[in-house]
């Protein structure tokens, strides 16, 4: 949800690190998401398939602690993404290679934040971990009616681990009601001899990336209620 304008104590290392400075003490905060997604492919004028990997789990964990009156420190790990599709049970003669992929994609970020009267200013550091799997059946792509030439062209999982920044501020202009400012730099993976996407025997790279993120955030809070607004 929308974190930028509002401290949601140690969850903060995510979205804004300079708003960790909501906690008198120690704050953990645990969670997690249940990815469920309806997955559907149709080959030409084959008939629509469902993907069996119709479920994910996405946990996080987070802690802050108040190291003083003006520095608190913070560490968030979260399961940002974890996607992917199977058709291993389905008929090869559908054109859909029994193929089978799976993406996670995990942050740690360690962060520190810094308050000086009503102004609060955070930064952090982005670890990233991603592993990829990706299988299918496939003949060769010079001679592609050649059954001969069908064979597994996953290379097996692999997995890179990438660094990224991110920066954040927070000012409460009032009570109750903040200001924010986010900044994510861009992190790249690259995932190596993953798979032969050109089927001429050699397992090849794929390179991804988490693009740069950046936005600007307003939240009221008053008691048990919040409202907020992210852009």
């Amino acid at each position: 949800g929308a974190g930028i304008g509002v401290s949601h104590c140690s969850e903060s290392t995510l979205q804004n690190p300079a708003l960790i400075t909501c906690i008198k003490g120690t704050s953990i905060s645990f969670g997690g998401t249940i990815f469920m997604p309806d997955m559907k492919l149709k080959m030409g004028r084959a008939d629509e398939h469902d993907s069996d990997a119709d479920i994910n789990l996405i946990p996080s964990v987070s802690i802050s602690q108040k190291l003083n009156e003006n520095w608190f420190l913070g560490i968030g790990m979260w399961w940002t993404a974890g996607m992917g599709v199977d058709y291993r049970n389905e008929d090869m003669t559908k054109g859909l290679s029994n193929m089978r992929t799976n993406f996670q994609y995990m942050r740690f970020v360690p962060s520190l934040s810094y308050k000086i009267d009503d102004l609060r200013i955070g930064g952090g550091i982005s670890v990233a971990y991603g592993s990829l799997n990706m299988a299918a059946m496939m003949t060769s792509v010079t001679d592609p009616t050649n059954l001969a030439t069908m064979a597994q062209r996953s290379g097996g999982s692999s997995e890179d681990i990438a660094f990224g920044m991110q920066v954040g501020l927070g000012y409460y202009v009032m009570p109750g009601v903040t200001l924010g400012a986010y900044y994510q730099s861009q992190i790249d993976t690259t995932y190596e001899d993953v798979f032969d996407f050109n089927t001429d025997g050699v397992y090849d790279d794929l390179d991804l990336s988490q693009p740069a993120e950046y936005g600007l955030g307003i939240g009221y809070k008053g008691g048990a209620y919040s409202v907020t607004f992210d852009y």
